[in-house]
């Protein structure tokens, strides 16, 4: 069973991780620099609200019937519905229920960007990414943090690859502020002057 599992993985994918399964309550992108967290943001996936009569798969009709939508995002909501299994489609959700369409929370994948972040938790945030980096000798990184559902705070990777393009796909303009500014402090910095 989980060879045929590893192997239909393989015909979708280039790579495969095996870790504990954690029921991931949300993820957040904490940008550091020098054991400063410069820039946090939330990753929001892809989801349907429920309304206590719908199935999931009627609910996602809608949204992709939405002639107002974005192309862009409708296309990542589709290929997101594609991996839905049937029962996961035929569940009807309680009205308000939210229910994520996708598991990755990559915004590459379709996830979106939120700066809205609760001040506790962003005080938490702000005290774990930069031990993060420090304990792996990182100047310069993004560290993807996740809430656990029952366990609180993990992180789940070290980035030193700093990429933003997505974010900036996402905001335009204010997105390449963003990247300006902190790849500019990160540059000043790395030759001995402040930002």
């Amino acid at each position: 069973e989980v060879e045929a599992a590893v192997q239909h993985i393989f015909s979708h994918e280039y790579g495969l991780a095996v870790s504990p399964y954690k029921r991931i309550v949300d993820e957040y992108r904490c940008f550091c620099l020098d054991g400063k967290v410069e820039l946090i943001y939330r990753k929001i996936r892809n989801s349907v609200v429920g309304d206590g009569a719908r199935s999931v798969s009627a609910l996602l009709a809608g949204l992709l019937a939405d002639p107002a939508a974005d192309g862009k995002a409708l296309s990542a909501l589709a290929k997101a519905a594609a991996a839905l299994s049937p029962e996961e489609l035929t569940r009807v959700p309680s009205a308000g229920e939210s229910v994520p369409v996708q598991w990755k929370h990559n915004l590459g994948q379709g996830a979106t960007a939120s700066f809205d972040v609760r001040p506790e938790l962003r005080e938490q945030l702000v005290a774990l990414a930069p031990r993060a980096a420090s304990a792996i000798g990182m100047r310069f990184c993004s560290v993807d943090v996740v809430e656990v559902e029952q366990e609180g705070l993990l992180v789940m990777e070290v980035n030193s690859g700093v990429m933003m393009d997505s974010l900036i796909a996402q905001l335009g303009d204010e997105g390449a502020a963003l990247a300006t500014r902190l790849y500019g402090a990160a540059v000043l910095k790395s030759l001995g002057r402040a930002a």
